[in-house]
């Protein structure tokens, strides 16, 4: 009988007298069985913590855990033409409600009453209020998914956008 089995029949052999114990484990002693025990009791541990934490969704890169109320494609959808947007108000580290630039105003600057957006960035950016995010050349904006979300005038559903290569 290996070790591993000798430890593991000798800790759940409840009822069996001394005598029969030592014959499952003759050539272990109590301090190499206790230090084999606490490593498997400790490697069973972090087991069942990782499986835990993937089942709650806690490890790896996972869009769909960012906030309430996302909704992710499974592709990237429809491009977004518009130059810039203007942060209307941080949602989280990774995202922000944005009013995209309306028109070309030379005369009164630049003016943002376009449509509203969720910007979503895959890296930790942090978004400030009134920032302004142009799309880089060679870049461009695209839908990625939908954000549900409560306002003052009520429910409102806005795409999800983030800057992607061309």
């Amino acid at each position: 009988m290996c070790n591993f089995c000798r430890i593991f029949a000798l800790d759940f052999s409840f009822g069996l007298t001394d005598e029969a114990k030592h014959q499952l484990t003759p050539t272990m002693t109590p301090l190499v069985k206790d230090i084999l025990l606490r490593i498997l009791g400790i490697a069973i541990g972090i087991v069942i913590a990782l499986l835990v934490a993937l089942c709650m969704g806690k490890i790896g890169p996972n869009k769909k855990n960012i906030m309430s109320g996302a909704t992710f494609f499974d592709q990237p959808g429809e491009v977004v033409d518009v130059p810039a947007f203007k942060v209307l108000q941080p949602i989280k580290n990774k995202a922000a409600l944005v009013s995209a630039k309306s028109g070309d105003h030379q005369t009164y600057g630049e003016m943002f009453f376009g449509d509203v957006y969720l910007m979503y960035s895959d890296t930790n950016r942090v978004y400030q209020d009134n920032e302004i995010i142009r799309v880089p050349e060679g870049k461009l904006a695209r839908q990625i998914g939908t954000f549900d979300y409560e306002a003052k005038a009520g429910p409102r559903t806005v795409p999800i956008i983030t800057i992607m290569d061309r």
